[in-house]
């Protein structure tokens, strides 16, 4: 007899489950309209890289920016958290899904009374029971669809995080180094000066200048002098900066790197297909939050309509636990009972044009994540273009400024010149070379937002 009972509750279980199966989400239609090219133009096929890169940053050229992305993806809690989110979602998915396929509950119950005579009588009773709501409008198929896609979702958002923290790790690395050069080289124009200095004082002692020129000199010693704390609290804090990207503290954070010119400025490649942007993760998590909302919307309308339940419960009774699985013992029942909303005072049609309204969001969050896009690698291309046009000039003003103060200088030690163009000549000079670093590290600062515009590499 129990192996009867067991085989009439299998087969009961199963056909109350017969709806239920895997739920797939499938890509909306309607790809990305793309234009038939970029307004800005890209390099020489024969200087460029790669565009996108697995691992982009590495186009750069510095093994210590790679430790230190390793370090930050390992550590950086923001990511950790996006990952834990994931899981959530992906419970969540699970959840939703339980929906398709019947519940089973296990009971047991016993009870014991005396009888008039004083005889003593036990009662005991094991029984399964399960449930099973035929999915006739497909609420719980939508709905679990909607908890897979945002699951989806929540996985692309995790990349888009990753994205932006090793392209925020990349950025103020190469800021860091971009300080240590500024300062370097307002150390090197403060030494100029203050030679200078010792010049005008020279030629003051001995007459040929006046005291109103040491005192202006010193003003600019003593202006430069003044630039350098500012320098050092901006490394500093950019150096802490980079610490909490990595998830460490400022004071465990080892930087051995000194210069920006060690590092490489990778070429944009030619032809870069605007498709491209079909890969990055805000996008792809923008089109996932639409198929979620698209089957909530399903699932909102299908609630509007009637639902049949189907109960099966099968087990055994008995007044004594001798007799608990004899024949007589077995009980059995099958049952169905259908539900429709007749009055609810608009509850459910609320519900459903709250979630055709979540649906319009979505689509025009979409549409507005492929604006942004576009504009966004629009941005990043110019900003290559435009830095590389600063830099070439840069160059040129550099050396026009060196050139100028050595004749400056010299002119003005032999009294051919008078203080005044030294001193114009020192303030360009110095103006010039830091500029001329500050060129750099934005050329290397839009290769950075043109790798994060275009979603990385994959």
């Amino acid at each position: 007899m129990h192996k009867h009972l067991s085989s009439t509750f299998l087969w009961a279980c199963l056909a109350l489950a017969g709806c239920a199966g895997e739920a797939t989400v499938q890509r909306p239609d309607g790809a990305v309209v793309v234009p038939a090219g970029w307004t800005q133009p890209t390099a020489a096929a024969s200087t460029a890289t790669k565009f996108p890169d697995g691992q982009w940053w590495r186009a750069f050229g510095s093994d210590e920016l790679a430790r230190l992305i390793a370090a930050a993806e390992a550590g950086n809690p923001d990511l950790a958290a996006a990952s834990y989110r994931i899981a959530q979602a992906a419970a969540e998915a699970r959840s939703a899904r339980a929906g398709l396929y019947p519940t089973l509950d296990a009971s047991a119950s016993g009870s014991r009374s005396v009888r008039g005579e004083g005889r003593p009588s036990a009662s005991i009773a094991l029984g399964l029971d399960a449930s099973y709501e035929l999915d006739i409008w497909g609420e719980n198929r939508a709905r679990a669809d909607a908890a897979v896609a945002s699951r989806i979702a929540t996985e692309h958002d995790r990349e888009a995080v990753a994205l932006s923290l090793v392209a925020d790790v990349a950025t103020t690395y190469l800021q860091l180094l971009s300080y240590e050069d500024r300062l370097r080289t307002a150390q090197e124009v403060l030494d100029l000066s203050r030679r200078v200095l010792g010049l005008v004082e020279t030629q003051a002692r001995i007459g040929t200048a006046s005291q109103l020129e040491v005192a202006q000199q010193r003003l600019t010693v003593a202006n430069l002098e003044a630039a350098l704390p500012s320098l050092m609290l901006q490394r500093d804090q950019t150096r802490n900066a980079l610490a909490a990207l990595v998830g460490t503290t400022p004071g465990a954070l080892a930087v051995n790197a000194t210069t920006l010119d060690d590092i490489t400025l990778p070429a944009v490649a030619p032809g870069l297909p605007s498709e491209l942007l079909q890969r990055r993760p805000d996008l792809r998590a923008a089109e996932a939050e639409i198929r979620a909302a698209g089957a909530s919307l399903e699932a909102a309308r299908a609630a509007m309509f009637p639902s049949i339940r189907l109960t099966s419960s099968a087990g055994l009774s008995s007044d004594a636990l001798t007799a608990l699985f004899q024949p007589a013992g077995f009980l059995a029942n099958l049952a169905s009972g259908l539900t429709a909303p007749v009055f609810d005072a608009g509850r459910l049609a609320a519900a459903r044009d709250s979630a055709a309204a979540q649906e319009a969001i979505a689509i025009e969050s979409y549409r507005a994540a492929v604006l942004a896009a576009f504009r966004d690698v629009e941005d990043a291309l110019a900003a290559v273009r435009y830095h590389a046009e600063r830099a070439a000039i840069g160059e040129r003003a550099v050396a026009e400024a060196r050139r100028a103060y050595n004749l400056a200088a010299v002119q003005y030690q032999a009294g051919a010149t008078d203080f005044i163009t030294l001193l114009d000549a020192q303030r360009a000079l110095s103006s010039q070379l830091d500029e001329q670093r500050q060129i750099r590290f934005d050329q290397l600062a839009a290769a950075v937002d043109l790798y994060r515009s275009l979603g990385g590499g994959w």
